[in-house]
């Protein structure tokens, strides 16, 4: 029996963000395919670096991620384990992959995937909205096509070195869509190391739309560097000016929801509501529209999970992958970033229309089959 080791920052919840849950929905998968599987994360748990009770769990025993004496434990674990293959999840992580790096070194049999998460040219786009820039001048200044193109070169130049290595050191390269081998071409041209596998859903659910409430939902970590909730708060005080019979739920926690629920008050809407960390599962099943207004995204798993559910999502395009997840008008609506204006009347649009809504939302239930777990497992045997 293969054993495979994912390696995260992180420990391995379900309960605990995106990737956790992905590294443990394919790992149950993968152990029906005769392949036992570990997780290694980073030290501190809690302040705690310790097994947590968990025999598939364990911790790096110093806190310098590259130190002598975590190369030492994580080449006993995968000696005493006869670990075939490792799945780095934080290939971005300059601590675990330069561990990563040195296990190559000396164990050149083992097969690395190194894994990337998100836009590999995230950082180097949509400045002025990532960083909420309201100045006319500097919103112009970061906006215009050539200061767009002098911070694209600079990003090239100063993290094309890093990727090579990163490529260099890993058997396979996986990213989350077509479009981001693209981008990481940008960086290190022509590879046959890279491919993509998208993230999996193990939903498998069908709904009567008409059960379903008037209710709008945002599910995700509330940081405005990226999930930008603010500007949808903004937008949905349009929404209620002339709409309030529709809900607006938040899902999700984060360093601004203090600042949020401030600005909810601060704009008076009556319609909205903050649920916490919750499972979305039960909001899913009655809501009809998923709001996302990120400055950037990697592969939102948010977006197939609703449309699982029959929920429809209302997007920017402020990352490639979304034309993968979302079909502009047959599965979802897509909104030229970050054009508020023309969100909020799509919003309004879709909230008068019952039978536009419920062709698009027939059409994301029957579209996610590509994202199922056999589907996404059978592409990850493939590399194995």
């Amino acid at each position: 029996m293969k054993t495979v080791l994912f390696v995260y920052d992180s420990p391995i919840k379900y309960t605990h963000g995106g990737v956790q849950k992905v590294s443990l929905v394919l790992a149950n998968e993968f152990d029906k395919n005769n392949l036992r599987c570990l997780f290694l994360s980073v030290s501190t748990i809690n302040g705690h670096s310790i097994n947590d009770g968990d025999s598939c769990q364990f911790f790096l025993p110093e806190k310098k991620v590259a130190s002598h004496v975590n190369f030492n434990y994580v080449k006993t674990l995968i000696d005493d384990n006869d670990v075939a293959i490792i799945i780095n999840q934080s290939a971005l992580g300059g601590g675990l992959s330069l561990l990563m790096e040195s296990i190559k070194r000396i164990k050149g049999d083992i097969k690395i995937l190194s894994v990337i998460h998100n836009s590999v040219l995230a950082n180097s786009q949509n400045i002025s909205f990532r960083y909420g820039i309201s100045n006319k001048l500097l919103k112009l200044f970061f906006d215009s096509r050539l200061i767009r193109k002098v911070i694209l070169v600079a990003y090239l130049l100063k993290y094309r070195s890093k990727y090579i290595r990163l490529v260099e050191v890993s058997d396979k390269v996986i990213v989350l869509s077509e479009s981001y081998i693209h981008e990481l071409k940008c960086f290190i041209g022509e590879s046959s190391k890279l491919i993509a596998i998208p993230n999996p859903i193990s939903l498998d659910h069908c709904y009567k739309l008409s059960t379903k409430s008037k209710t709008v939902l945002f599910v995700g970590r509330i940081d405005n560097s990226q999930k930008r909730l603010d500007v949808l708060l903004r937008v949905w005080k349009v929404i209620e000016s002339s709409n309030k019979q529709w809900q607006l739920k938040i899902l999700g926690d984060g360093p601004d929801k203090k600042n949020m629920v401030d600005l909810a008050s601060e704009l008076e809407l009556a319609n909205v509501s903050f649920l916490g960390l919750i499972k979305p599962d039960a909001e899913y099943r009655e809501a009809k529209i998923l709001c996302l207004t990120s400055a950037f995204e990697g592969f939102p798993m948010v977006i197939p999970e609703c449309q699982s559910y029959g929920v429809v999502p209302v997007c920017f395009d402020s990352f490639s992958a979304v034309n993968d997840l979302v079909k502009h008008y047959h599965n979802g609506v897509i909104i030229k970033a970050f054009d508020t204006d023309v969100f909020a009347e799509s919003l309004l649009s879709l909230m008068k229309d019952k039978d536009l809504l419920e062709g698009l939302a027939l059409n994301a239930m029957s579209d996610v089959d590509k994202y199922k777990l056999k589907n996404i497992v059978a592409l990850w045997l493939l590399v194995f």
